[in-house]
């Protein structure tokens, strides 16, 4: 479920990301949320350096905060010494799931981290595998636009659904031979807005 919640199928899957296991400097690496401890330094993503250069200018505030961080985490040592998923993007490095870890890591004096790496050419994932799960999840409140005769609505969703699909080849085959119900008019009435990407039945 946490792999899910975190969102990381479709970097994982996608053609345009490469992966590799590799130990960085946790300074060197850049939050990729806001945590409560990295909102008392400002608002917004930071750096690992700067949330070092924050707690480590007082030792009473750095045990302080490693106090709030382990009561909220907890001791469970094979979770916390687990890699991080980081994403590498025009060579800047951010974290995709591990951000507590990183925090954890940098409030202990611990100098490396391990991180799982995906380096993506571009700017946006491409071609990606999307969940047959997922489909049919969308497709059910498609088919209720549909019953209601909510056409307004019914091209919004349609419109999402293009976008998604736009990038997942998988996810066009998922769609038609496996979530799309064979149900008249539901059917043709979904594969004729997609026509355009060569989502068909013939």
């Amino acid at each position: 479920m946490g792999f899910k919640l975190k969102n990381i199928l479709y970097l994982v899957t996608a053609e345009n990301v490469v992966w590799s296991k590799q130990q960085f400097k946790c300074q060197d690496i850049n939050f990729g949320v806001e945590l409560d401890s990295t909102r008392k330094i400002r608002p917004g993503k930071i750096k690992g350096q700067e949330f070092a250069d924050y707690y480590y200018k007082d030792d009473e505030i750095r045990v302080k905060e490693l106090k709030n961080v382990l009561k909220i985490r907890g001791e469970n040592e094979e979770r916390e010494s687990d890699p991080i998923v980081v994403i590498e993007n025009n060579e800047l490095m951010s974290v995709h799931d591990g951000n507590g870890r990183l925090a954890r890591h940098i409030l202990e004096n611990k100098k490396e981290i391990w991180a799982f790496v995906g380096k993506m050419k571009g700017k946006v994932p491409t071609n990606y595998w999307l969940p047959t799960s997922f489909l049919i999840e969308y497709l059910f409140y498609v088919y209720k636009a549909i019953d209601e005769e909510n056409e307004e609505l019914f091209i919004k969703q349609i419109a999402v659904l293009k976008d998604m699909l736009s990038f997942s080849e998988s996810g066009k085959y998922e769609l038609r031979h496996r979530a799309l119900t064979s149900k008249e008019p539901y059917r043709s009435k979904i594969l004729g807005e997609l026509r355009e990407l060569a989502v068909a039945d013939n």
